[in-house]
This record gives structure tokens, sequence and C-alpha cells, in this order.
């Protein structure tokens, strides 16, 4: 067995915990994880929140909340931009936070 052998032999034998595999592995570096954004937003009327989730229900999922408000994926505040649909922006989420407001919501008042 050669010298280049040995090192093929070792290689395969490598976990991705050893930091050498990360060394032979430049690709692994270059994995970007994009983390889904949310929006937590309120409409002046209601007639703006209809135009809005009828717009946005067909392009994605939207979540709406006991206090008026609705939670809608990031990319989705430029369609209402483009529509000129006049919204607020309350809060900006990642998935934990929207998790979390579910949960609240859904707890009764005492």
């Amino acid at each position: 067995m050669n010298e280049t052998d040995q090192t093929i032999n070792q290689q395969r034998h490598w976990h991705f915990s050893d930091p050498r595999a990360l060394l032979l592995t430049p690709w692994l570096l270059r994995i970007k994880v994009y983390a889904m954004k949310f929006s937590k937003v309120q409409f002046t009327s209601e007639q703006d929140a209809a135009r809005a989730l009828h717009g946005l229900m067909q392009r994605g999922r939207v979540t709406g909340l006991r206090d008026g408000t609705f939670l809608i994926p990031a990319p989705a505040l430029e369609w209402l931009t483009e529509h000129g649909i006049p919204h607020r922006v309350l809060q900006t989420l990642n998935q934990d936070d929207v998790l979390q407001a579910i949960r609240d919501n859904l707890a009764s008042p005492v």
C-alpha cells in the first residue's frame, strides 16, 4: 500500500466531528443555512386586511392571531408594498418566535 492509498483510507474513516475532515471537505464550509424570517403585521382597516389576505393566502402561509395581527413570511412584505396595501410591521420574528406567539395566543385569558 503506497502513501496515497493510506491517506485515502484514513480519510474514509474520519467523521465530520473531526476537524481534519473539515479541512478535506471545503464544500462543507460553503454551505449557508437560511432561516425563514416572519413578520407580525397589522392592517389599517378590514378592507385592507381582506385584500392582503386574499393575495397572500394564494402565495404562502398566513396565520391570523386573536388580537387582529397576522404572521406572514418576510418576503410577503414586498408583495404588500408592491400592491400598495397599507400595513404596519409590529415585529420581525424567527421560527421559534412564531411558535411562541402562536402558543401564547392559544392560551385562554384568565
